[in-house]
Order: structure tokens, then sequence, then C-alpha cells
């Protein structure tokens, strides 16, 4: 290792400042979705489709919207999604789970499950599980 010291304004500039543009080009591309309008995207470069879709899904969750996103013959389209209303909660609900009285799911058949079960109820160590 030979390290030098230079001036700044002969160092090269950062790469993340390519991958915040970028960033910043499909949030302004999610951001100009309208209702009964799609985008039309062409892969260019290295790019492929299914980059492209994650980038704009990544972009729409930062944003806070909904998107559909599908590709034909390599050509990304996307639009926007009218998000379903949010159902309103009921008060006994919000109650239930304040008071921490909520309803636990129901156990999974594992190991201990069957092992209660076919002891007659009865629990067994877990060094015991096969001997009686």
């Amino acid at each position: 290792m030979k390290p030098s010291l230079i001036d700044r304004a002969t160092a090269p500039e950062p790469k993340t400042a390519n991958a915040n543009t970028t960033a910043r080009l499909f949030d302004e591309l999610v951001h100009s979705l309208t209702p009964g309008k799609a985008t039309r995207v062409e892969p260019t470069g290295k790019e492929t489709p299914r980059g492209l879709t994650a980038s704009i899904t990544r972009a729409a969750k930062r944003t806070g919207k909904t998107v559909r996103s599908w590709d034909v013959e390599g050509k990304v389209y996307t639009e926007l999604v009218e998000a379903p209303p949010a159902p309103a909660a009921d008060a006994a609900s919000d109650d239930r789970q304040r008071s921490g009285v909520m309803r636990r799911a129901a156990p999974r058949a594992g190991v201990g499950f069957w092992r209660e079960r076919c002891r007659g109820g009865r629990l067994l160590p877990l060094g015991r599980a096969g001997t009686r």
C-alpha cells in the first residue's frame, strides 16, 4: 500500500451520486403517474426489464403509491393502482387489542403437540421422546 495526499479538486467524484440520481429519476417517474395513464420504459445498456420493474416498485414504496408493472417484448409498462380503502376497525377489536386480550393462533402440529397427544397428555423431556 502506498498512500499519497492529493488536492480534493483532482480526486474523482464518488459513484453513489449516480445511484441517488437514478433513484430520484424513478421517484419522479412514479410521482408523474396518474389514473388512466401508463408509462413505457425501454431498457438501455445493461438494464433488464426485471431490474427496471424492481426499481419502479422500490420507488413506488418510497413514495407511498401502489403500481402494477409488466413487460412486453423487453419494454416495461407501469400503471398506478388505486388502493382499496382500508377497512374500518370496529370498537370491540380496538378494545381487545389495547387490553391485550387477543385470540392466539392455533398451535402448530410440531413434535411437542404429537408427543402430548400420543402420551395421553403427559409431556416427556426432549431426551426421552422416543422411549417409554
